[in-house]
């Protein structure tokens, strides 16, 4: 890394707005050591949600050490919101 890292992350968080309040809080990224999005930027554009509504694709760099030091890949990860599962939609895609 070529920044200060204070080992806490960036994570995108969900939730359900009915006009007057903010209920069902949830980060999609619980307990994982991974940003999203992205530093140095920790650009919006990282993140979309599919027009329907029902998932989030992001980015994010999961890995450790030396490997994300050197590594610029990330990959693109599709949450589903009402189960809470996600895929890797870019695994394998390393040049």
């Amino acid at each position: 890394m070529n920044y200060w890292d204070d080992y806490s992350y960036s994570h995108i968080f969900v939730a359900t707005f009915d006009g007057k309040s903010v209920t069902n809080e949830k980060d999609i990224m619980q307990g994982q050591r991974f940003e999203s999005p992205l530093a140095p930027y920790f650009d919006e554009g990282e993140i979309t949600w599919s027009p329907d509504g029902k998932s989030i694709a992001y980015t994010t760099k999961r890995l450790h050490g030396k490997a994300d030091a050197v590594s610029t890949n990330s990959d693109i990860y599709l949450y589903d919101v009402a189960s809470g599962k996600e895929v890797n939609i870019s695994a394998g895609n390393w040049l």
